[in-house]
C-alpha cells in the first residue's frame, strides 16, 4: 500500500510547513499576551 501523496499540492514537506504555518497563526496573534502569561508563571514559580 503507497502512502497517501500531498494533500494540498506540492511535496510533502511543504504541505505539512503550510498547515504548521496556519496551525500557528493565533499564536502569533496572542504573542504578547502569552508572554505576559508566561512572565506571570515565572514569577510566581520562582516565589514558590
Amino acid at each position: 500500500m503507497a502512502a497517501p501523496g500531498p494533500a494540498v499540492g506540492g511535496t510533502v514537506l511543504e504541505d505539512h510547513l503550510t498547515h504548521l504555518a496556519a496551525a500557528l497563526l493565533p499564536f502569533r496573534q496572542s504573542e504578547q499576551l502569552l508572554a505576559r502569561w508566561g512572565g506571570e508563571v515565572a514569577q510566581r514559580l520562582a516565589g514558590g
